[in-house]
């Protein structure tokens, strides 16, 4: 969370739509968000694909698990309430502000990305 804190400041700077300061910050916030669902998938997938289904030996593993384990709480314990929270402000603020397309475009991309990886993890056991 601290990774889509952090994200969600320095590119709120950077965004540029059209709108209010907070659909900035709600745009920010989705790309942040979308960024940490795909570093948790792409990790999976990429255990997944040389450990589970090529079988390559590597001290390296050792470390993934690590990685492995922090992805497997963060997909089932915590990234849900938050996309759930982020999806849900994008579309509050889609119907009752009638803004905020994009950042429910990149939130429902986010939410997708969290099912894979929640995919790959059963896949892996």
């Amino acid at each position: 969370m601290l990774f889509v804190g952090i994200s969600t400041a320095i590119l709120s700077k950077i965004v540029r739509v059209d709108g209010s300061k907070q659909e900035r910050v709600c745009v920010a916030l989705a790309f942040s968000f979308f960024a940490l669902a795909l570093i948790v998938s792409v990790n999976l997938f990429f255990g997944w694909l040389l450990l589970f289904k090529l079988r390559i030996e590597s001290p390296v593993w050792a470390v993934w698990q690590l990685g492995y384990t922090l992805c497997v709480i963060a997909v089932f314990q915590i990234l849900p309430f938050v996309g759930v929270a982020i999806t849900g402000w994008t579309v509050y603020r889609r119907a009752r502000l009638k803004d905020g397309a994009t950042a429910m475009t990149i939130a429902a991309l986010a939410v997708f990305l969290l099912g894979i990886a929640a995919i790959l993890v059963f896949q892996m056991h």
